[in-house]
């Protein structure tokens, strides 16, 4: 985002952002989207959990959902401020989730 001076963003928080200006049709795709890389995350969060990387009681699902929800936050933050800022705070309070409780001491 730094390279385009904050500028662009995420595409599809883009186009949610303008879903009023847009076919309906547009507002399943961009869920469709949103789903399928909530999906993968929550995938790769499940074979954290299983190699005991993070907590055995962290809901995978929940934790993928509310990834992106607050990483295209922190997009749009970093777009409106002009700094990444937004998105390293974002990252490191994920991250220090993702620990909390995690059965290793660090990684």
């Amino acid at each position: 985002m730094q390279k385009y001076n904050f500028r662009r963003g995420c595409l599809i928080g883009n186009l949610g952002q303008e879903m009023s200006a847009l076919p309906p049709s547009f507002r399943q795709a961009l869920l469709d989207v949103l789903d399928t890389w909530q999906v993968a995350v929550a995938r790769l969060l499940e074979e954290a959990r299983d190699c005991g990387d993070i907590s055995a009681s962290h809901d995978c699902d929940l934790l993928a959902y509310n990834f992106w929800t607050g990483w295209e936050g922190a997009v749009l933050r970093a777009k409106l401020e002009c700094s990444g800022h937004p998105m390293e705070r974002y990252f490191i309070q994920f991250k220090q989730l993702l620990e909390c409780g995690s059965q290793h001491s660090s990684n």
